[in-house]
Parts: structure tokens; sequence; C-alpha cells
């Protein structure tokens, strides 16, 4: 019966939750038995993507082994510089993308506009931060 509840998740709202880089590690391996799950919104937690390579590389590889992934909101979290890290390992190219205030860096824009995702997002949400060379 556990199994069949999992499977039958499309979507995930974790937004507004206080997570933090220690308690995603406990959860996102629940994240990656979601085998149907198309949209994921950890926007507004306590997670600095920045701060800790090994739980950024861990939540990128359970994104990528899900195979319906279309939706991703990250908006609020630092994560400036980790782009890559986190959407490449991505399976299928997104949909819908938020990255409102994520502090994202030159190099950030750079891949995601030389992403598979580029040709795919239909709503991209870059909002406040300070793209001042583009």
């Amino acid at each position: 019966m556990h199994s069949l509840f999992l499977q039958q998740i499309e979507g995930l709202r974790l937004q507004y939750n206080s997570i933090t880089e220690e308690s995603i590690r406990d959860i996102i391996p629940l994240i990656g038995q979601l085998r149907n799950l198309r949209a994921l919104d950890l926007s507004c937690n306590l997670i600095d993507y920045r701060q800790n390579e090994a739980t950024t590389r861990q939540i990128a590889h359970t994104l990528g082994s899900l195979d319906h992934l279309h939706r991703v909101d990250l908006s609020g979290s630092p994560l400036g510089g980790s782009l890559a890290t986190l959407l490449g390992p991505l399976r299928c190219p997104l949909q819908y993308l938020s990255l409102h205030s994520c502090g994202l860096l030159d190099t950030d824009l750079l891949y995601l506009a030389g992403s598979r995702h580029a040709a795919s997002v239909e709503h991209l949400d870059l909002s406040e931060n300070r793209l001042t060379r583009y």
C-alpha cells in the first residue's frame, strides 16, 4: 500500500518548511521514491546549496533519477554557482523553472543558456537575482 501511494504522487510542495542541509539529507531519499513526480517545490527553505557540495550532489542525483520531473522551484535558496550541479543530472528537460532570489552568478546563466532546458522551458523566473551584466 505504501509503495502504491508513493507511485501516485505527481506534485510535492515543501516550501516554507525550514528545511536545512541536514534535514534535506533525510528527506531526499523519500523524494527519490516518488517515481511519477512531475513537480517539486523546495523554495524558501534554509538550504544553502553553496555551502555543502556533497548534499547538493545528493539532491542532484535524486532529481536526476526522477524520469518525469518537469517543474522545479528552488526560489529563495542561495545557490549561486551551483545551478549546473543541481540541474545537470536531470533526465527530462524542464518546462517550468523558478529561481527567484537565488543569488545567481554569471556561470549559472551561462550554464542555463546552453543547457537542454533552454529549448524546453516555458516558464522561467529569474527575478531578484541582480542580473546586471545581461
